[in-house]
């Protein structure tokens, strides 16, 4: 998708040749984007090197739980800090995709005890999935709130 991305951001008008020089391809132009859209396609490619990384790590932790070696890494943790920082490569591939991504987080979440990795994960497949089959011109709404469990059950 990022090399999509790249492929219909990089229009024809923008490849200007080096030279004159008609022994030089059309591979060797150069092309002339504003600074901060090319730092911006770097660091799409980088949040997407990240999620492959993470998806080699998630099999190698499948291996681990498959085996009944998994030792989930829990932390205390706010998701009011975390939650936007994993949503900003949505925020950038729904704006690419022109779908509308809509974040709704409560400020008075309690902070949860768990492996933020994993609920990174399990975040990062649903809204992947969300972007893959949302319509052109679609909201995506993701709405985080605390619920307050029933009299005498817990939670672990």
């Amino acid at each position: 998708m990022v090399l999509h991305l790249l492929k219909t951001l990089v229009q024809p008008n923008q490849i200007e040749p080096e030279s004159t020089d008609p022994e030089k391809s059309e591979s060797q132009a150069t092309i002339t984007l504003p600074k901060a859209k090319v730092w911006q396609y770097l660091n799409i490619l980088q949040e997407a090197c990240d999620r492959e990384l993470a998806l080699v790590e998630d099999l190698l932790n499948l291996q681990t739980l498959e085996a009944g070696t998994f030792m989930a890494q829990t932390s205390t943790f706010s998701l009011q800090d975390v939650l936007p920082k994993w949503l900003e490569p949505f925020e950038i591939c729904t704006q690419h995709q022109h779908q509308h991504l809509q974040i709704q987080i409560a400020p008075d979440l309690p902070p949860l005890y768990l492996d933020p990795h994993v609920l990174k994960r399990v975040v990062s497949e649903l809204l992947t999935n969300a972007c893959k089959y949302t319509p052109i011109n679609e909201t995506i709404t993701i709405t985080v709130d605390a619920i307050a469990l029933a009299a005498g059950c817990q939670a672990h």
